[in-house]
């Protein structure tokens, strides 16, 4: 502590007073600027420790959202038809949940949820898919309805309205649950989910289908056979019942002038319900393409199925 002391006297050279003042300023900056050095590279440590762990964090994060798919719950399909059951909704949802992760960021991937949904075989047009900030996802897209059920040596496929074949195979154990119009005797193989089942003879009974479809005696429409042929090769329809069947003739649309029109023919079909309270006249051939209402009594189902008219 002896430096901080002052002289008593002159005693002492001028350097060796200068020495006295000099050193202690000297070796303070000394080791302020080694402490400076110190903190800097401590502060540098620091700095690169506490960026490499942030970006392993936000790796980690990254990597953690880009594997986090949303759930088929966060999928609101906002126009769904009436007609659409359980089992479709969840068809069309998981495939749109499937396309996208909880990244908000991610638009890449609602075009390819749109991509993908409008190819499924259920979908007829995707108009909109959005995120909403909740975490759920909005849908809007025209579906294909089912409309009838076209049987073959394969089983039963349903159809849309223009034929395109659904998703789906049943027995006719299960035709009952489907409540659909059953078209048998296409001739034509199934073309494959999604494809349109080609031929004039679906068409007719797609066509046919529709046009007795809201009808009182609905009900008693067991199946539409398109199997049967003119000479002409023209596709000859009937209705088959339980026990009978009308035989309607050429397909709506394509009758006149040969026969005559849908609606004489629906017109004949009611007179007919109206006095048996059943469309067979009670287990008959029933037809109405011809002049007038003829009947006659039904052969074995398999030899009429078999056979032109």
């Amino acid at each position: 502590m002896g430096w901080f002391l002052k002289s008593a006297g002159r005693t002492g050279s001028k350097k060796s007073r200068q020495g006295v003042r000099n050193w202690p300023p000297r070796s303070a900056q000394h080791t302020l600027g080694i402490l400076k050095g110190l903190s800097l590279g401590i502060a540098v440590v620091l700095i690169l420790a506490g960026w490499h762990t942030a970006k392993q964090y936000l790796l980690q994060q990254a990597a953690g959202h880009t594997a986090a798919y949303i759930t088929e719950s966060q999928i609101n399909l906002v126009n769904a038809p009436y007609w659409m059951d359980k089992l479709v909704a969840s068809h069309v949802r998981r495939i749109v949940a499937m396309q996208l992760s909880d990244d908000v960021l991610d638009t890449g991937a609602l075009h390819t949820a749109l991509a993908v949904l409008e190819d499924d075989s259920w979908v007829r047009r995707v108009h909109r898919i959005r995120r909403k900030r909740n975490a759920q996802v909005d849908v809007w897209a025209e579906y294909r309805q089912p409309v009838a059920v076209v049987g073959n040596d394969h089983g039963f496929f349903r159809v849309d309205r223009e034929g395109v074949q659904l998703p789906g195979l049943f027995v006719k154990s299960q035709l009952a649950a489907l409540g659909l119009p059953v078209i048998i005797g296409v001739r034509t193989l199934a073309p494959g989910e999604g494809s349109l089942w080609l031929g004039m003879d679906i068409q007719d009974g797609l066509t046919l289908a529709a046009v007795v479809a809201d009808k009182p005696y609905a009900a008693q429409i067991q199946a539409i056979d398109v199997s049967l042929r003119d000479r002409r090769g023209r596709t000859r329809l009937a209705l088959l019942t339980r026990n009978g069947q009308v035989r309607w003739g050429l397909g709506p649309g394509r009758s006149a002038p040969i026969e005559p029109d849908t609606t004489v023919k629906l017109r004949r079909i009611a007179k007919v319900y109206a006095k048996w309270r059943a469309i067979d006249a009670g287990g008959k051939i029933v037809d109405v393409y011809g002049p007038n209402i003829f009947i006659s009594q039904a052969p074995p189902r398999r030899k009429h199925v078999q056979t032109g008219y």
